[in-house]
């Protein structure tokens, strides 16, 4: 019999105390922090307010699988796996392949090519 078998890559580790990703509920010192507002001092059970990412600032509850901070965490722990490397030699790896926001190629050409002149 044959089957085909794929690397097992796990969801982010989110903290359901403050919302955070990279530590659990059980190890967090911080205070309570709601996975739907982003607001200290309730949980998430009975608020009603406009959804707000503790992570990201958008608009969607800190849970969401459309957040970019969610997003950017999996790719970490999928490289990781992948290549066999630690958690932050990943972060290095992911970080280096992702644009800063608010930058454009054409923007980084342009202070490359002033720092050039600038050496003569």
């Amino acid at each position: 019999m044959r089957l085909s078998v794929r690397t097992y890559i796990p969801n982010p580790l989110r903290c359901f105390k403050r919302q955070r990703f990279g530590h659990s509920k059980t190890s967090c010192r911080r205070t309570l922090t709601c996975a739907r507002c982003a607001e200290v001092g309730h949980d998430s059970s009975q608020c009603t307010d406009a959804e707000k990412c503790v992570n990201c600032k958008d608009a969607h509850t800190s849970f969401s699988r459309n957040c970019s901070a969610w997003k950017l965490e999996k790719e970490i722990i999928t490289t990781k796996i992948k290549n066999q490397i630690s958690y932050p030699e990943a972060r290095k790896v992911v970080k280096s392949m992702t644009p800063t926001p608010g930058n454009s190629y054409v923007s980084g050409s342009k202070k490359s090519a002033c720092s050039f002149r600038r050496q003569k």
